[in-house]
């Protein structure tokens, strides 16, 4: 995973990449990553997600609804946000036409804010899912099937894509969090040490 800095599509990213981001200086975005805290692990904050879909685009859930939007203007360039960047295990331009297909899919749908609020509550009570581990694979009652939010949308687009049910994507994707997918393991290609020398020689911050 790296930093993006002056991104060229078909190098530093490609259809099918997914996004993580954190904007500096804003509550809501400090907020979500705070409710996340029991997930991170890396220590880096993370509080949204979304997919590569073209050149300079991706598709997220967001507010007010799921739509495609401009990559690189709304978090690129945004001086207060981070962006890191992370290639799906066994990525092919297949799957990611895939996942593109299925988000969208879910154009319009309205955010699930009573859904994120129902996620905060079960994170609180059962402390980080660690006293009730099975409940990762329920229904969240708050959470409507006509909403989504960012990281459940992902999720949703990357079993779609063919990764089925591996690590966090076995979880109901309603209970999948920017954290949870931004730390597992199992579901993302690790950057190799050429690439990373690459990046590091064109002036691209590594991580």
């Amino acid at each position: 995973m790296f930093v993006l800095q002056n991104p060229v599509y078909g190098e530093d990213y490609k259809e099918g990449y997914v996004f993580f981001s954190y904007t500096t200086e804003n509550i809501v975005s400090a907020g979500l990553a705070l409710f996340q805290a029991c997930e991170m692990k890396s220590g880096l904050p993370v509080s949204h997600c979304g997919i590569i879909s073209g050149p300079g685009r991706c598709l997220e859930s967001t507010t007010p609804t799921t739509r495609e939007d401009d990559f690189i203007r709304e978090y690129v360039n945004d001086p207060h946000t981070i962006v890191f960047l992370r290639k799906p295990k066994g990525w092919t331009p297949e799957m990611a036409q895939k996942m593109i297909a299925e988000g969208r899919k879910h154009i319009g749908e309205k955010y699930a804010y009573l859904g994120l609020l129902g996620s905060a509550i079960r994170i609180i009570f059962s402390w980080g899912f660690k006293l009730f581990p099975k409940l990762r694979y329920k229904d969240d009652p708050l959470n409507s099937d006509k909403t989504t939010y960012c990281s459940e949308y992902v999720a949703l687009c990357m079993r779609a894509g063919g990764m089925g049910k591996v690590g966090c994507l076995a979880y109901n994707p309603e209970n999948v969090y920017p954290s949870t997918l931004f730390e597992d393991k199992e579901i993302w290609t690790d950057w190799n040490a050429n690439i990373i020398q690459e990046k590091l020689a064109k002036g691209k911050l590594v991580v």
